[in-house]
C-alpha cells in the first residue's frame, strides 16, 4: 500500500478542555504487510466463499464482499439483489491520544483509516490485513479475520503496535459500517442497542445515554448492555446492519472504577458501541472503551480510555455482523437479537439445584413475617427490605405488588405450608391475604396498595400512595393464586374470590373506550393527575399490557365474557399502539418515570403470550417474540468481575468469579441493574414450546439458572440466608455499588416461575423435563394462563 486514505483527524480535548479540530496525516506503508497470524476459526460450510474477482463471503441472503479501492480494498454489504447495505472503504481505523495539552490532563485525540492492503483466501473465510500509520510516523498492524460462525458473519481481529513515536500515546481501534447513501441524518434511521436505546429517541429521560442523536457521535460502555450490540436500521431501503463484540473477554484486572478519562492503560479491557452521526451515519465498535457525549459517570462531556502506544501492544477482539432486511423495526429488532444472541451462546450454569433455590426463598419469607394491630384485623408480611450485610430486616412497610409482593409471598408461604403440612406457615399466609382483601384496603373501588403498618387498632395506616396500575394487578395476581391453591386444599376462602373479582369488574367498568388503561388511580377510581412526583404519570396509557393476563385468567376463572372482552380490547390497544406504532415497552416500574424499561418489556411478553393462548392468532405470537426479544435485551449476556471498594466487598458477589451473567438492567437513565429477569423464565419457556424455536429453549434455561447467581446459592458470601441478593446495583462501571438490601420482589422473581413450572409440567427445573413439544404443548393448554382451579 502507497499513501494512506486518511480521515480528517479530530482533536478533541477532554476533562476541561475545549474541542479542537484538525487533519492528521502519515502513509500507511507495507513494511509489516507480511505477518500471517494463526486464526483458529471452523472452516467455512462449503459454497460460502467466493472466489476469483468477486471475492466475497456468503452468509444467508447476504454476501460480504472484498471491493478493489485504489491500491487497496475495501469492505461492501450485499443483500441477494446485489444492493449494497452498507459499506467501509477504509475498515482498518485508529483513534491516537496525544500528549497532555494543558496542566489540567486535557490531550488531543487524531482519527487514521486505511484500507486493506491484502486479502487471502482460507479456509476460515478470509484473512485481510494491512498497516496504518500516523502523521509522527507510527506504524500499527491490523489483521482481520473474516468468518462465519452459526451462520452469521463474524470478524476476529488482531491489531499490533509495530512502531511508536513518543507523540502518540495511546490508541483505540474502531470496527464500523457506513451507509452507503452519505447520509448525515439521525433521522433517516432507527436505532437499538440493549437497554439503551430502542428505535427512536422517544419516551426516554432527557439525561439519558442516547436520548439525543444530533451528534457527531453517540457511543455507549458495552458493560451498560445486556447485549454489546449496535443495529442501525435505514427507514428508506430497510436494510439493517448490527455489530456486536463477540464473546467479550471483558476485564479491568482488578482496577476500581475501570479508568479515568484519557487513561491509558492495557490492563483496561473493555469496549463500547455505538454510532456515528454528522460525518456520515453509521454503526461503530470502539476498543477500548469511547462513551460521550453523556456519559453517567460525568454527565456531559467525553470519557475515554486507551491502550498504550508501544511496540508489541497486542489487541484482539472478535465481532459478529449481523445483517438484515426486514419489513418492520419490531421484525428487525427480533431476528437480529436471536441471531446475535446464538452465536454469543451464553455459557448456562450448572451450579443451581430449583429445589433449593425454591426451599432458599420459603426460608426467608417465613422467618421475618411478622403481624402488626392490636384489633381484629393484623397488617402482616415479610420486611421492605433485609440488609445484605446481617440478614436483618431494616424496615417493615407493605406493598401488595410491585416491589412488596406481600400477596405473591403469601401464595408461596401457603403452597409451601400445604406441601409440608405446616398448620403455622399456611397461618401466615392466609393473615397476609386476609389484611390485603380486609376492608381497610378494598372499602373503595380501588384498593389501597401500600400500607405503612403499626401496632395500634387499624393496624396502620395507608401511605396515600397511588394505586398504579401495576401495584394492584400485581396485588391481585398473588391473591388469586392464593385462592386457587386454598381451594385445591379444600379451603373456599370466598372472600379472596370476591376482592378478585372487585378488581376485575373495575377493570371491565372502567376501561378506556379505545380498550386501554391509565398508569394510576385514585382508590376512589378516577384517574390520578397528581404532579408532586414526575414518575407518577397517572394519565399515561402506556402501561395497558399490565392488566391483560390479569383479565385472561379472570376469564379462565369464571367463564364469564366480559372479561374476555376487556382482555381482547386491552389486547388489541396494547398491539396497535405499542406493538405496531410506538414498537417499544414503556412505563413497567412505578418508582422510574414513564420511561422505556425492562418490566414493560416483561409485561409486554405476558401480555401477548396470554393473547395468544386466548385466541391463536398467529400477530400475537409475533407480538410476543418481539417482547421476549426486548426483556431479554436487559439481561446481561456475557460475564465479567466487577471490583468493589472496601465498604461493599463484603456485598459484592460479583467480584472475583463474576457472576453477571443473568443480572439484568432496569431502565433507560441510568444503569442500575438487578435480578427482575428471574420472572422470566417460564413466560420463555413457553415461547419454545408455540416456536420450537432453539433460541427461546437456551434463553429460557440461562434465565433458569444464571439468575441464582447474584444469590449466596452456594453459601460462599457468608449471609445469613442463602436467598439474599441486592437490589439495584451498579457492575458497569467496576466500582460495585449497590442499596445493600433485599427486598421481597426480588425473592417473589427467584420462585415464582419455579411454582409455575410445577404447577404445568409437574417440575421447576427445564432440564428435569421428559416431555417433547406435542407433551409440553398438551400440558400448557390444560393448564391455561394461570386462572383454572387447580386440581389435586
Amino acid at each position: 500500500m502507497k499513501k494512506s486514505m486518511m480521515v480528517c483527524a479530530m482533536l478533541i480535548a477532554c476533562m476541561g478542555g475545549g474541542m479542537l479540530a484538525g487533519c492528521g496525516g502519515g502513509n500507511n506503508d507495507n513494511d509489516n504487510d507480511n505477518n500471517d497470524s494463526s486464526f483458529d476459526l471452523p472452516d467455512a460450510p462449503a459454497g460460502t466463499i467466493i472466489s476469483g474477482e468477486n471475492q466475497a463471503i456468503v452468509a444467508g441472503d447476504f454476501q460480504l464482499k472484498f471491493v478493489k479501492n485504489g491500491d487497496g480494498y475495501g469492505i461492501s454489504l450485499v443483500d441477494s439483489t446485489a444492493q449494497e447495505m452498507f459499506k467501509n472503504d477504509t475498515p482498518a481505523m485508529l483513534n491516537v491520544r496525544g500528549p497532555a495539552t494543558t496542566l489540567l490532563g486535557s490531550f488531543s485525540e487524531s482519527s487514521y483509516s486505511a484500507s486493506y492492503s491484502k486479502i487471502a483466501e482460507k479456509d476460515f473465510g478470509y484473512l485481510c490485513s494491512t498497516t496504518v500509520s500516523t502523521k509522527s510516523g507510527s506504524k500499527v498492524f491490523v489483521e482481520d479475520a473474516y468468518y462465519l460462525t452459526g451462520g452469521t458473519l463474524a470478524l476476529s481481529r488482531r491489531t499490533e503496535v509495530k512502531s511508536a513515536k513518543k507523540e502518540d500515546v495511546g490508541f483505540q481501534t474502531v470496527y464500523s459500517f457506513l451507509d452507503p447513501a452519505g447520509s448525515k441524518s439521525y433521522n433517516d434511521f432507527e436505532y437499538f442497542i440493549p437497554a439503551i436505546i430502542y428505535k427512536d429517541t422517544n419516551d426516554m429521560t432527557g439525561n439519558a445515554i442516547g436520548a439525543g442523536l444530533n451528534v457527531d457521535k453517540m457511543y455507549v460502555k458495552e458493560t451498560r448492555t445486556g447485549l454489546p450490540l449496535a443495529m442501525l436500521r435505514s427507514k428508506a431501503t430497510k436494510n439493517s446492519l448490527a455489530i456486536a463484540h463477540l464473546n467479550p473477554k471483558i476485564s479491568v484486572n482488578g482496577e476500581l472504577g475501570g479508568g479515568y478519562n484519557g487513561a491509558v492503560n492495557n490492563k483496561l479491557q473493555y469496549g463500547s458501541i455505538g454510532y456515528t452521526i454528522k460525518q456520515g451515519v453509521s454503526v461503530d465498535f470502539c476498543y477500548p472503551s469511547a462513551e460521550g457525549p453523556i456519559t453517567y459517570d460525568n454527565g456531559a462531556g467525553w470519557s475515554k480510555i486507551y491502550h498504550t502506544f508501544e511496540a508489541g501492544t497486542v489487541q484482539e477482539y472478535g465481532i459478529s455482523i449481523v445483517p438484515s432486511k426486514e419489513e418492520t423495526f419490531a421484525d428487525t429488532l427480533t431476528a437480529t437479537y436471536q441471531k446475535a444472541y446464538m452465536a454469543e451462546k451464553p455459557a448456562v450454569t450448572d451450579q443451581i439445584d430449583i429445589d433449593d433455590i425454591y426451599d432458599y426463598n420459603i426460608e426467608i419469607f417465613n422467618d421475618n413475617y411478622k403481624e402488626f394491630g392490636s384489633g381484629a384485623i393484623k397488617a402482616a408480611g415479610v420486611p421492605w427490605t433485609i440488609l445484605l450485610a446481617t440478614g436483618e430486616p431494616e424496615a417493615y412497610t407493605f406493598q401488595m405488588g410491585f416491589v412488596g409482593q406481600q400477596t405473591s409471598v403469601a401464595h408461596h408461604l401457603l403452597t409451601a405450608g400445604y406441601q409440608n403440612n405446616d398448620p403455622q406457615m399456611i397461618e401466615k399466609g392466609k393473615t397476609i391475604v386476609n389484611f390485603w382483601t380486609s376492608p381497610s384496603i378494598m372499602r373503595d373501588k380501588v384498593p389501597v396498595v401500600w400500607w405503612d403498618p403499626s401496632d395500634n387498632e387499624s393496624a396502620g395506616a395507608s401511605r396515600g400512595y397511588p394505586s398504579f396500575l401495576r401495584c394492584f394487578v400485581d396485588g391481585m395476581d398473588g391473591v388469586l393464586d392464593s385462592y386457587r391453591i386454598a381451594q385445591a386444599n379444600g379451603e373456599d376462602m370466598t372472600v379472596w374470590k370476591d376482592a378478585v373479582l372487585k378488581v376485575a369488574d373495575f377493570l371491565v367498568t372502567n376501561q378506556n373506550q379505545d380498550g386501554s388503561y391509565y398508569r394510576a388511580y385514585e382508590t376512589n377510581g378516577s384517574v390520578c393527575t397528581r404532579t408532586d412526583d414526575n414518575r407518577y404519570q397517572g394519565t399515561s396509557k402506556l402501561n395497558t399490557p399490565v392488566a391483560v393476563r390479569f383479565l385472561v385468567r379472570i376469564y379462565e376463572l369464571t367463564g364469564e365474557e366480559k372479561y374476555k372482552e376487556a382482555a381482547l380490547k386491552a389486547i388489541d390497544f396494547s398491539y396497535n399502539n405499542l406493538y405496531l406504532n410506538k414498537e417499544k415497552f414503556v412505563g413497567g416500574t412505578p418508582d422510574n418515570p414513564n420511561t422505556v424499561d425492562k418490566e414493560a418489556s416483561i409485561y409486554g411478553m405476558y401480555c401477548f403470550n396470554a393473547a395468544y393462548m386466548l385466541t391463536n392468532d398467529a400477530k400475537y405470537l409475533k407480538a410476543a417474540e418481539y417482547a421476549a426479544a426486548c426483556a431479554m435485551s436487559w439481561v446481561y449476556a456475557y460475564d465479567f468481575a466487577c471490583p468493589a471498594s472496601s465498604v461493599n466487598a463484603a456485598i459484592n458477589p460479583f467480584s472475583e468469579e463474576g457472576r453477571v451473567i443473568g443480572f439484568s438492567l432496569i431502565a433507560t437513565g441510568h444503569s442500575a441493574a438487578d435480578n427482575f429477569s428471574a420472572y422470566m423464565y417460564y413466560e420463555m419457556f413457553k415461547l419454545y414450546i408455540f416456536t420450537g424455536n432453539e433460541f427461546y429453549l437456551d434463553a429460557a434455561r440461562l434465565l433458569q439458572n444464571n439468575t441464582k447467581l447474584s444469590t449466596d446459592y452456594n453459601g460462599k458470601m457468608g449471609w445469613k440466608y442463602r436467598a439474599l441478593g441486592p437490589e439495584a446495583s451498579n457492575v458497569c462501571d467496576f466500582s460495585y455499588g449497590t442499596v445493600g438490601v433485599w427486598l421481597p420482589w426480588s425473592g417473589n422473581a427467584n420462585i415464582e416461575p419455579i411454582a409455575n413450572m410445577r404447577n404445568t409440567f409437574g417440575n421447576g427445573d427445564i432440564d428435569a423435563l421428559n416431555m417433547d413439544l406435542s407433551a409440553l404443548r398438551a400440558a400448557l393448554n390444560a393448564y391455561g394462563a394461570g386462572g383454572k382451579l387447580i386440581e389435586k
